[in-house]
């Protein structure tokens, strides 16, 4: 399909159990809802060749079961609050979570988030996530990682994550090689028991990683562990505000998995 539209109220779309392809937009929309989506446990895959917009909260919302953004020019423009109730994943291109004069809207994401350039080595085609002034709540991890391309390229193309300036939550916060990472100046809050924060982005190849002069703070009631496997193994310890929130449990650094 070339982009969805469910113009009234009244109206019903069943989406399919497998994948629905949308590669178009019309009057600026690659989906526009204002009736009910079903999702049908089903993949929505986005392949717009533009800056397109997302939009219309409906009777059912934006909820989507598994959604992906896979085109190395689309710019998807989240216009109204968006649900994902498994994962969202970009192979290319960018979600951001405004639009430019309407303000921001928040995104819940129940499974996992994605930043997975598929392009093949050396091609400049990231996968991005721009998070403005957003609160964004993920119930899985987020995880960023990108392509090594060789020593005269670094990392290409790159897993990019913009942070902004609103309260996150997150399961778990995985930033692999050739990740691009900065965390919102905001708080985010990592949730999850184990292995819940991993940072091995490697700073000395074409990417970089910033607390974004933000607040990290860590809540689970059981042990929490940080890993760094990465050339720069302390990486982890960089944080601007830290907090645990923890009665018993207890937060570790470890330079190696498992």
């Amino acid at each position: 399909a070339r982009s969805l539209d469910i113009v009234t109220a009244a109206s019903t779309f069943t989406s399919t159990e497998g994948v629905l392809t949308l590669d178009g937009e019309l009057s600026d929309y690659v989906f526009n809802n204002d009736g009910v989506f079903v999702h049908n446990s089903g993949t929505v895959t986005i392949t717009t060749a533009a800056t397109t917009r997302i939009d219309g909260a409906g009777a059912s919302g934006n909820q989507f079961y598994d959604l992906k953004i896979n085109h190395a020019s689309a710019i998807v423009q989240m216009y109204s609050d968006l649900v994902v109730s498994h994962d969202l994943t970009i192979l290319a291109g960018e979600l951001t979570t405004g639009v430019g004069g309407y303000g921001y809207s928040n995104l819940t994401v129940d499974g996992d988030i994605y930043l997975h350039p598929s392009a093949s080595a050396g091609t400049d085609h990231p996968a991005k996530l721009t998070c403005n002034s957003s609160a964004i709540d993920v119930g899985g991890k987020l995880e960023v990682k990108g392509t090594w391309a060789g020593s005269g390229l670094g990392y290409s193309p790159k897993g990019i994550f913009d942070g902004g300036t609103g309260d996150h939550e997150y399961g778990s916060l995985i930033m692999l090689a050739g990740a691009d990472a900065t965390l919102s100046s905001g708080v985010t809050e990592i949730q999850s028991a184990g292995s819940c924060f991993r940072l091995d982005i490697q700073t000395g190849y074409n990417t970089t990683y910033s607390n974004g002069s933000g607040t990290v703070k860590f809540t689970s009631s059981s042990d929490q562990l940080l890993y760094s496997t990465g050339q720069l193994a302390d990486n982890y310890t960089t944080f601007h505000n830290l907090i645990l929130e923890k009665t018993s449990s207890t937060l570790q650094g470890l330079s190696t998995v498992g």
